[in-house]
């Protein structure tokens, strides 16, 4: 690796890895609770845990592999986590119930992502 990790982008990483396995756990506990839905009758519940927790469960996998490549300065994950953060960003625009930190987090790192040396770390010019 000829670059060395920027100090923001180690950060961006380790959040990224923390959200993921949140993602992922909570993607679990909704395929329980379809599964348990299930098992006691409830069509809508099981339907919508089974759904909601394929696509958090995914989205869980997808933020744990978008972290490992920027802890190792992936060019890829330079792109991943642009994406990922700008639906954070739009996410929490239109969400009633997103708290305005989290609005302001998602803009900063997304500025921040554009940053001429932080794309330069990850070979983006």
């Amino acid at each position: 690796m000829t670059s060395t990790r920027p100090t923001g982008v180690t950060v961006i990483a380790i959040l990224a890895a923390i959200s993921g396995v949140f993602a992922v756990l909570g993607g679990l506990a909704l395929l329980g609770m379809g599964a348990f839905g299930a098992a006691m009758g409830g069509p809508l519940l099981a339907y919508f845990g089974t759904f909601a927790g394929i696509i958090i469960l995914a989205l869980g996998a997808v933020t744990l592999y978008a972290a490992w490549g920027a802890w190792n300065l992936k060019a890829w994950a330079w792109t991943l986590l642009v994406v990922l953060t700008a639906i954070g960003l739009v996410l929490a625009l239109f969400s009633l119930r997103s708290s305005f930190i989290s609005l302001i987090v998602n803009a900063v790192i997304l500025y921040y992502l554009f940053r001429p040396e932080v794309k330069a770390a990850f070979q983006r010019t």
